[in-house]
């Protein structure tokens, strides 16, 4: 694996911490790494099943979180070919602040249990040239002890690839991305 699933620590605006804000930053890390885990398994082709939440094994097959994804990407004709972290949208740092914040107030699935609750944050997945644009996708990530894991995610409108994607480039034998070769 080319990439280091825990990438550089994020900064995150105030007003998306709820809670214990000193914790914030390795709560926040802790759903990236999980998160990044899911884009990387996503681009390798394969079921990203070790970050997935019991909750979200529990509601979906494996063959149905395959579904999602191909039916997310058929309008780009491809698999992505690599992703980035966009946002942290959401910080939930204390048991008092996962209880207040109700399942509508950011989505967070009803199986989830408030306790459980832990970051939101919304990653870009890049396809492979001549697309020029990327797919948001937004991940709910909740936590039991040690295991962290992916227990939502929803695909967002296209936009426009960032300039700091620096391009992914179509070749005869491959796809290079920001110096990383990956297969077609």
């Amino acid at each position: 694996m080319d990439r280091q699933p825990d990438e550089p620590k994020h900064k995150i605006p105030p007003e998306r911490i709820r809670g214990y804000a000193q914790l914030a930053p390795e709560f926040a890390q802790y759903g990236l790494n999980v998160a990044a885990h899911f884009c990387h398994a996503v681009v390798e082709r394969s079921i990203p099943h070790g970050s997935l939440a019991p909750e979200l094994q529990t509601r979906m097959t494996r063959d149905q979180i395959k579904d999602a994804l191909a039916s997310a990407f058929e309008k780009f004709g491809s698999w992505p070919c690599d992703y980035d972290f966009q946002d942290v949208i959401l910080v939930l740092c204390d048991d008092s602040v996962r209880v207040a914040e109700g399942n509508e107030d950011f989505g967070w699935p009803a199986d989830v249990t408030p306790l459980r609750r832990r970051v939101i944050l919304r990653f870009l997945w890049h396809f492979p040239a001549p697309e020029t644009r990327s797919l948001p996708c937004t991940f709910w990530v909740s936590a039991a002890g040690q295991t962290v894991g992916v227990c939502k995610f929803a695909f967002g409108e296209p936009v426009q690839r960032p300039s700091s994607a620096k391009g992914v480039i179509a070749t005869e034998t491959g796809t290079v991305a920001r110096g990383r070769r990956r297969s077609a």
